[in-house]
């Protein structure tokens, strides 16, 4: 586990400045966030980080935690399989580039699971569909950090 990782949100908050934040309970991302801020980021399940980084929070510090998990488990998610791959397609794309070494591990892991634009043998997804949603998510995570695909 990483050093990173024993960061609680809330001392994220505090590193960059952000002071405590009005929630609505009405609604459930704020319910969501307020629940979060106490927890580190290895405490965070799968789908917080990827609720993170659909909404482009924390990128830079979730990141490390998101690869480790990615390499342990490539096609890791809670509400559905590759989840964590899918939200990283979507990322903004200022985030790439700002660590070279993270962005070179994070294809490593895209060529340890993939071959010849395909996911490898051994990586069972419960259906076609979510295969092609997760080569789909891997093509575009490639032309957003500017591999080549």
């Amino acid at each position: 586990m990483s050093s990173v990782s024993l960061l609680h949100i809330v001392d994220i908050e505090k590193q960059l400045g952000i002071s405590e934040p009005v929630t609505d309970s009405r609604y459930s991302l704020p319910k969501w966030y307020e629940r979060i801020r106490s927890k580190t980021i290895g405490d965070l399940t799968d789908g917080d980080l990827a609720r993170l980084l659909r909404q482009n929070m924390y990128v830079e510090f979730i990141f490390p935690e998101v690869l480790e998990r990615l390499e342990s488990k490539p096609l890791i998610g809670e509400l559905y399989d590759g989840e964590l791959i899918t939200a990283l397609s979507i990322l903004d794309p200022v985030h790439w580039g700002k660590s070279d070494v993270l962005t070179r591990q994070l294809l490593n892991i895209i060529d340890s699971i993939t071959v010849n634009g395909q996911l490898r043998q051994g990586l069972e997804l419960p259906s076609d569909e979510e295969e092609s949603q997760i080569i789909e998510s891997l093509t575009e995570i490639r032309k957003r950090i500017g591999g080549v695909e």
